[in-house]
């Protein structure tokens, strides 16, 4: 029985170390699915930006097309509303880049690391 309790602590060591080694790896695992799954959703929400923005600009062009069924006033309003429309929407889609491509650098960085 002493035996036991010798070599006991030094296999509890080495379960230990794995263990740990097998937390270390599900993190960085966890990690790796964050990422993808964002990089999904940037992905998918870029497209419905890109949607929103070309049925602003036929609503832009329908308007500036149109004869004078409209009052003046009232048309520039809703080109100038369309036109800031776009620019956010536009902006937001740069901010989805910025961030996919950071996703993107930081997960190949990661990789180097392994």
């Amino acid at each position: 029985m002493p035996h036991c309790e010798i070599t006991l602590p030094l296999y509890k060591w080495r379960l230990d170390k794995c263990l740990h080694f097998i937390k270390f790896k599900s993190k960085k695992l966890s990690t790796t699915m964050d990422a993808a799954n964002r990089l999904s959703a940037i992905a998918a929400e870029m497209g419905q930006l890109q949607n929103e923005i070309q049925e602003h600009r036929r609503v832009l062009n329908f308007l500036l097309r149109s004869v004078r069924t409209m009052d003046p006033a009232r048309k520039e309003a809703r080109i100038r509303a369309t036109r800031e429309r776009i620019e956010g929407l536009e902006e937001r889609q740069q901010a989805l880049r910025a961030e996919q491509q950071a996703l993107i650098v930081h997960g190949a960085l990661g990789r180097l690391g392994d």
